[in-house]
C-alpha cells in the first residue's frame, strides 16, 4: 500500500514537472492578452472623449431601445399637428437641414443628388420618423422617374450616420468616387484624425475604433442605389463593450 502511494506521488510530481512549462507559457500569454485588451479598451475610451460619435455608435449597437409606436410627421402637414408636435417637427427640420448642408460642404453628397442649386437645404417636404435615431424620408419623384432619399440622424450627437439614395435615373459611381465619398464621410464625422484608417472593398476600416465607414453603389435593373454609412466591425463576441 505504501509503495502504491509512493508511485502515485511520483507520477503526480513527474506530470506536474512536464506540464509546468506549458502552464507558465499559457499564464504569460493570458496575461499578455488581458493586458493588451486593457490597453486597447483604455485607448478607445480616451479617443471617445474627443469623438462622441464613436460612443454614440457603440451605444446604438448595445441599446435595447425599440422604435415601436414612434411618432411620424408629414412635413407638409405640419400645421395640422399639435403645438408641441409642431415644435418638435421644427427642431427636427433644423437638425436635418443643418447636417445635410454639412454633408454637402464636406462633399459626402452633392447638389445633384439633392437636386438643388443652393448650398442651403431647408426641409420643406418628406416624412420624419421621430424614433430612437430620427429618420427623414424624402420622395422626390414617383413611377418611372422614381427617386427617394433617406437620412438617419444619431440622436445624441445630431450627426447623420446613414444615407440611402434610390434613383431610377441615377448615375453609376466609380470605385474611386465611392472611396472619396466614404473618406469625406469620415471627415464629416470628425474621425479623420484617427491614424489607422485603411481602405478595402468594404470601405474604410479602423481597427482602433472597430468601425467601418462605407459607400456602396449598386446598379439594379430599374434603379441605382447608393448607401453611405457607419457600422461596427466584427461580431458581438469580438466587439469591445466600452460602456
Amino acid at each position: 500500500m505504501k509503495k502504491y502511494k509512493i508511485k502515485i506521488i511520483c507520477f503526480l510530481i513527474i506530470s506536474l514537472s512536464l506540464a509546468m512549462p506549458y502552464i507558465v507559457v499559457y499564464s504569460i500569454d493570458y496575461y499578455d492578452f488581458s493586458h493588451m485588451k486593457t490597453i486597447e479598451t483604455t485607448n478607445l475610451k480616451k479617443i471617445i472623449e474627443n469623438h462622441p460619435i464613436v460612443q454614440a455608435i457603440y451605444n446604438d449597437y448595445y441599446s435595447n431601445d425599440h422604435n415601436e409606436n414612434s411618432p411620424q410627421y408629414v412635413v407638409k402637414n405640419k400645421e395640422l399637428y399639435s403645438q408641441s408636435a409642431q415644435k418638435r417637427i421644427t427642431e427636427l427640420q433644423n437638425i436635418f437641414s443643418r447636417e445635410i448642408e454639412k454633408l454637402m460642404q464636406y462633399k459626402v453628397i452633392d447638389q445633384d443628388i439633392l437636386e438643388t442649386s443652393q448650398d442651403r437645404y431647408p426641409i420643406t417636404f418628406g416624412t420624419i420618423y421621430d424614433q430612437k435615431d430620427p429618420y427623414l424620408d424624402q420622395l422626390l419623384r414617383m413611377d418611372k422617374d422614381y427617386k427617394n432619399i433617406s437620412f438617419s440622424c444619431e440622436k445624441d450627437t445630431g450627426k447623420i450616420d446613414s444615407i440611402m439614395v434610390v434613383d431610377a435615373n441615377g448615375k453609376n459611381y466609380t470605385e474611386k468616387q465611392c472611396q472619396n465619398m466614404a473618406w469625406h464621410m469620415i471627415e464629416y464625422l470628425e474621425l479623420d484624425d484617427i491614424e489607422d484608417w485603411s481602405y478595402n472593398q468594404y470601405g474604410y476600416e479602423s481597427q482602433i475604433l472597430k468601425i467601418r465607414v462605407y459607400c456602396q453603389n449598386d446598379q439594379e435593373p430599374e434603379s441605382m442605389q447608393l448607401s453611405i454609412g457607419v457600422q461596427l466591425l466584427g461580431t458581438p463576441e469580438t466587439i469591445i463593450n466600452i460602456k
